[in-house]
């Protein structure tokens, strides 16, 4: 009698444990319904080859936006009397699409400099509104400072020495100290001689901390730098099921597992 007892004993929690196995995959089934929404990362990298200016952006001065033929816009901007409560945008943005880059075949790249009390640079976004981030980008100082006076860099905390790429979210022109909307990426020449543009040697920097964004705007501390190969990951959401239709599959699958008992 006791061995029987002890028989279905280990039958009834073999089968306890069968059932808490179908349980566990009904509910791992239901939450991989809700997961589906998450995003896959496509990568994109804008180079200022492959595109056209957009004239419908012309806003008196050139065509202003540029738009790679793999969607992504690059909207320039213009921040007039930075760190000044007069601060403020330019009506006549535009980029400064470089072209003949040293070993470059198809060749353009943009150019990031300062003008007078004015900082110009480049807004980056998709054109499908999806959120990004930014891995990478390619760049070549072409003047830490400048003996044109149009074109000095602004009073940055950052030494002429120490140049700095700049990216953010959100620019306001009349922040103060003019640095502190900023995320700041070091960039050096390493030494090589200084070039006239835009045949200067090129370097890449590695980006982090710039994730999930609509849109970022790229400056920099230095008199002019040239970027090339700017480097995305770009997030593709997949639809989300509806709760409800989730929760009743979830539940349905669960309930087949309590039946099974």
């Amino acid at each position: 009698m006791g061995s029987r007892a002890s028989w279905m004993s280990k039958a009834w929690t073999m089968k306890l444990k069968q059932q808490g196995r179908r349980a566990m995959l009904a509910i791992g089934l239901a939450g991989s319904l809700f997961a589906a929404g998450s995003a896959s990362a496509v990568q994109m990298t804008v180079t200022w080859d492959y595109g056209a200016f957009d004239p419908a952006s012309n806003h008196g001065d050139g065509a202003t936006e540029w738009v790679e033929s793999n969607g992504i816009r690059i909207t320039p901007f213009w921040a007039t009397n930075v760190g000044t409560a007069l601060g403020g945008f330019s009506d006549h943005a535009h980029p400064h699409r470089d072209l003949d880059f040293r070993d470059r075949p198809d060749g353009a790249q943009e150019r990031l400099h300062a003008w007078s009390k004015d900082l110009q640079g480049i807004f980056v976004s998709i054109e499908s509104g999806a959120r990004f981030s930014v891995l990478s980008v390619d760049y070549s100082i072409t003047s830490k400072d400048s003996q044109n006076s149009s074109v000095k860099r602004l009073p940055w905390a950052y030494a002429v020495e120490d140049p700095q790429l700049l990216m953010t979210e959100d620019f306001d022109p009349t922040l103060n100290p003019i640095e502190s909307a900023w995320t700041a990426f070091a960039i050096s020449d390493f030494g090589a001689p200084q070039i006239p543009w835009p045949n200067g040697p090129r370097f890449t920097r590695t980006i982090s901390g710039i994730h999930g964004v609509e849109g970022v705007f790229i400056a920099t501390t230095a008199g002019l730098v040239e970027i090339d190969n700017l480097v995305l990951d770009v997030y593709d959401v997949v639809p989300v099921p509806e709760p409800s239709t989730a929760l009743l599959i979830g539940l349905g699958l669960m309930g087949i597992a309590a039946r099974r008992r």
